[in-house]
C-alpha cells in the first residue's frame, strides 16, 4: 500500500489537512475513498471540507493509526487476516465473504464509514476494484 501523503493547508484557525493520495490508497485497499475519509472525520471529531480535506491539523502518526483501525474493521478478514474481502449489502447490514478462506462476516454498519460503505455499494461504487 502506498504511503499517505498529507499536507497542512492554511494556518491558525482555518487549518485543514489534505490527504493527497487518498484515492490511490483506497484503490489499493479496494474500498471507496469516501469511506476512509468519513472514518477519519468521525474518529478525529472533525468535518470534511472537500472530498479529501479534513478540518483541523492532524499528524501523520495519528492518521496512520486510524487508517490501521479502518483496515482492521473493514478490509481484513477476521479469520485468516488476509485482505481478500468481497463486500455486499443484505438488508441494512454490510456483509463480506473472504475470497481466501470463505469466511462470511458482518461489519459495523452503524458507524458513519459503514453507512457510507453501504451507500457506495448501493450506487454501484465504480471506484472499488475487485
Amino acid at each position: 500500500m502506498s504511503k499517505m501523503v498529507l499536507k497542512q493547508e492554511s494556518r491558525l484557525n482555518g487549518v485543514k489537512t489534505n490527504v493527497f493520495n487518498c484515492e490511490e490508497v483506497a484503490g489499493q485497499l479496494r474500498v471507496p475513498f469516501s469511506c476512509i475519509m468519513k472514518y477519519f472525520a468521525s474518529e478525529l471529531g472533525s468535518n470534511l471540507d472537500k472530498d479529501t480535506v479534513i478540518n483541523g491539523k492532524h499528524e501523520y502518526d495519528i492518521m496512520l493509526k486510524h487508517l490501521d483501525k479502518f483496515i482492521e474493521k473493514y478490509v481484513i478478514c477476521q479469520k485468516c487476516r488476509y485482505p481478500e474481502l468481497m463486500h455486499s449489502v443484505q438488508g441494512k447490514d454490510l456483509v463480506s465473504k473472504c475470497n481466501s478462506c470463505g469466511n462470511k462476516g458482518t461489519h459495523d454498519s452503524t458507524h458513519k464509514a459503514g453507512k457510507q460503505f453501504i451507500n457506495q455499494l448501493k450506487k454501484g461504487a465504480t471506484n472499488i476494484k475487485r
